[in-house]
């Protein structure tokens, strides 16, 4: 973006260039998602979670002076340029090479990045509720716009499946074949979504998605105790049930959901059952972690060999 600081500054100013028409669009803004400089929608979102929750930490606020809430206004800005009309996001991965015309691809992005995207707006306004109502509520608006796009007929019905990845990016569809409508992450990243919408706007159509998502991700959650049972506690792709959710990074968005809702569930809701599965993984975490010296759990878990 525009910034005069960094060790690139200023970059992206000129994004983006359409890979199919050639046309220019303003997708300036934003954060690199590391010293890669590129701007996946999935992992820069985390700019808006990680300044959120700056912004919430009240011990450092004398210093911070407004910093968090600045930041996040100005990086939001590229988020707010991704949505269409109708909701729908372009799916900005851009080449990462500045002396290259970078690129945006006018393709759904992983239903990962449209969870944070949704999440990241209704943190936003969390952000600025009290202090800028009227940006505050263009950024609900926008999130639940892109619920509502990424939730009726016209979505997806696969998974990722752009129409052009980016160059040397062919591996690109791989990295999230394991996001599609009904598997254990989209089901756990539709919770996290639905529940940041349902904690902004208090509509409970939103909390009774997040429900009935989190059932269908504690019924694909293989059972057993995970000190004893190798696999237990971890979660099944799909319903076929014959291979195991292998990240660990997305996967994560689904227990803390099951956490939230054994809170905010109503009553007469199991709130024990979202809060045994998600201590199942956080169980099964552990005990990864406990098998090598410097507590680090497994990047990728298998149900079967991978050749």
């Amino acid at each position: 973006g525009d910034t005069t600081l960094g060790w690139a500054s200023p970059c992206h100013c000129d994004d983006a260039f359409s890979s199919e028409t050639g046309e220019h669009r303003d997708f300036a803004g934003g954060w690199h998602q590391s010293c890669d400089v590129r701007k996946w929608i999935f992992s820069t979102a985390w700019g808006l979670f990680g300044m959120h929750a700056l912004q919430n930490y009240t011990a450092i606020q004398p210093w911070l002076a407004g910093k968090a809430l600045e930041e996040l206004k100005w990086g939001n800005q590229y988020f707010a340029k991704l949505v269409k009309e109708n909701g729908q996001l372009y799916d900005s991965i851009i080449y990462p090479n500045s002396f290259e015309q970078r690129e945006f691809y006018d393709n759904d992005p992983p239903f990962c990045a449209v969870a944070n995207v949704i999440a990241g707006q209704c943190m936003v306004y969390d952000a600025f509720q009290s202090t800028d109502t009227d940006y505050a509520e263009e950024c609900l608006k926008r999130a639940e716009r892109v619920w509502s796009y990424y939730t009726s007929e016209q979505a997806p019905k696969k998974g990722y499946t752009p129409k052009r990845v980016p160059k040397c990016h062919e591996w690109l569809p791989h990295l999230f074949e394991q996001n599609y409508p009904g598997s254990a992450l989209y089901e756990g990243d539709r919770a996290f979504a639905s529940l940041w919408l349902y904690q902004t706007s208090k509509k409970t159509c939103y909390l009774e998605d997040a429900i009935a998502c989190a059932k269908r991700l504690c019924a694909l959650q293989q059972a057993g105790d995970p000190n004893c049972e190798e696999g237990a506690g971890t979660f099944y792709r799909d319903p076929s049930k014959k291979q195991r959710v292998s990240a660990s990074d997305d996967g994560a968005l689904g227990p803390l959901c099951l956490l939230k809702l054994s809170d905010l569930a109503p009553k007469g809701e199991d709130r024990t059952a979202f809060f045994c599965a998600a201590k199942r993984y956080a169980d099964h975490l552990a005990k990864f972690s406990a098998k090598n010296p410097w507590g680090m759990v497994a990047c990728y878990d298998y149900a079967t060999p991978v050749q």
